[in-house]
């Protein structure tokens, strides 16, 4: 099931404070894939945050703000980043997906939401560059909001 409502916040404690922000999430596809479920979508910065402004996780156009999940009952893993064309001549390079944030133990229920599949109540993730001086480079949490 397709959905358009995917709240995902991601957070850090950063400087003795905790620094959050939200991202939405909305579903373009869904397939089944060597017996894991593919999901891929499109996502953008909101101005849901702990300053009350808009984090940009990246200024690459909003047209390549990219997400895919990749998984099965157990939950899975999902890559949030943006999807580009590719600079090179090779005919089997024509896009590439650079990766800013990885979330992990990520389920999807049967109604297409996104939740943690930990008992804990909020997921693991990494954010590979720093946005300085909201978060850094490295170990986040997340958890998903409808």
């Amino acid at each position: 099931m397709l959905r358009n409502d995917h709240r995902i916040m991601i957070e850090q404690y950063v400087g003795g404070a905790n620094h959050y922000t939200f991202l939405r999430l909305i579903d373009i596809s869904e397939s089944f894939q060597g017996g894991f479920k593919h999901v891929t979508g499109s996502w953008k910065h909101t101005n849901v945050s702990y300053n009350n402004q808009m984090i940009m996780i990246t200024h690459d156009h909003p047209r390549h703000l990219k997400f895919t999940w990749v998984g099965g009952p157990q939950g899975g893993v999902l890559n949030i980043g943006s999807l580009m064309g590719r600079g090179s001549h090779r005919a089997d390079e024509t896009e590439i997906f650079s990766k800013y944030i990885t979330l992990y133990y990520v389920k999807r229920q049967a109604n297409g939401e996104f939740q943690v599949g930990s008992v804990l109540g909020s997921g693991v993730g990494d954010l590979k560059y720093n946005v300085n001086p909201h978060f850094n480079s490295g170990d986040i949490s997340w958890s998903a909001h409808y």
